[in-house]
């Protein structure tokens, strides 16, 4: 992160998501174009991601949010 803060402008954004909204999203998406992952998979790959601990920028909770919501707070961000 550091070699590439020297080059771009970097800004860390952390999603949140319920582990059982992640599942019900990832079951309604369209299968061809998403690789195959099993629930078991899902579930690892969040406990990691829920242990990584960076100096964020901004969480976003994206249980509620509208879309519209979300690119506002996002905007934020680069506004000088």
């Amino acid at each position: 992160l550091n070699s590439l803060s020297l080059k771009y402008f970097v800004r860390l954004i952390k999603v949140s998501t319920p582990i059982e909204l992640c599942m019900k999203r990832i079951a309604t998406r369209d299968h061809s174009t998403h690789i195959p992952v099993s629930d078991d998979r899902i579930e690892k790959i969040n406990e990691k991601a829920l242990q990584v601990q960076l100096d964020f920028d901004m969480e976003i909770d994206n249980a509620n949010a509208t879309d519209e919501e979300i690119v506002n707070k996002v905007k934020t961000l680069f506004v000088e």
